[in-house]
């Protein structure tokens, strides 16, 4: 029944902080792609992409695009709203 439980845990997505949920939004307001304007955004954006939910261009390290794991995650948090 543990392996269950982990399953469950790893399947709700990862758990961000609330800068970091808040930068993902913005970016998925955005259209999917966001230039980080400041050193705390930034930052969000490395949380979310340490958790796979935003990618950083490889050309410009400021900007972040989100994935599909990004927009899944989004969603399954406003339904649980």
């Amino acid at each position: 029944m543990a392996i269950s439980n982990s399953a469950d845990i790893r399947s709700s997505g990862p758990p961000v902080g609330p800068r970091a949920l808040a930068f993902l939004a913005r970016v998925r307001l955005a259209s999917g792609a966001l230039r980080a304007g400041r050193n705390a955004e930034r930052e969000a954006g490395i949380a979310c992409c340490n958790a796979r939910l935003l990618t950083q261009d490889c050309r410009d390290d400021d900007l972040f695009r989100i994935t599909p794991d990004g927009i899944r995650y989004l969603d399954r948090l406003l339904r649980c709203e």
